[in-house]
């Protein structure tokens, strides 16, 4: 016969632990989805200055110029201006936003999140 008090749940510990590892989950999402979210902005912005300097044939401090505005429009807090790099010429033209984001976590712990992907080359689309 099978004892019926044996399979009685979860216990309330366990309730506990769970609730703690999907409260950290909480906490990570809160604190780095908004950096994800961010650098998206900084693809997208990166991608519509490369089709405007081909379209437009911008020189490279033209392209770091708007870029530069485009980043204060959006309130992109994460990279500065001095991460972004133009260098080449005409169509052999490379935009690079090599960047990194610090954001604290939990007490002294802090999370680095790099962008290494941000490197976008001019060529007609």
């Amino acid at each position: 016969m099978i004892n019926r008090n044996r399979q009685a749940g979860m216990t309330t510990l366990v309730w506990l632990l769970v609730a703690v590892v999907v409260g950290f989950f909480l906490v990570c999402l809160v604190k780095v989805g908004p950096v994800y979210m961010e650098s998206f902005t900084v693809s997208s912005i990166l991608k519509q200055t490369a089709e405007e300097a081909v379209g437009e044939g911008l020189g490279k401090a033209e392209i770091h110029e708007r870029i530069a505005k485009k980043v204060l429009i959006n309130t992109v807090n994460g990279m500065t201006m001095a991460d972004v790099e133009v260098s080449g010429r005409g169509e052999d033209t490379v935009i690079d936003a090599t960047y990194e984001v610090r954001k604290h976590l939990l007490f002294n712990i802090d999370v680095v999140v790099t962008f290494d992907d941000m490197i976008v080359e001019l060529k007609d689309y």
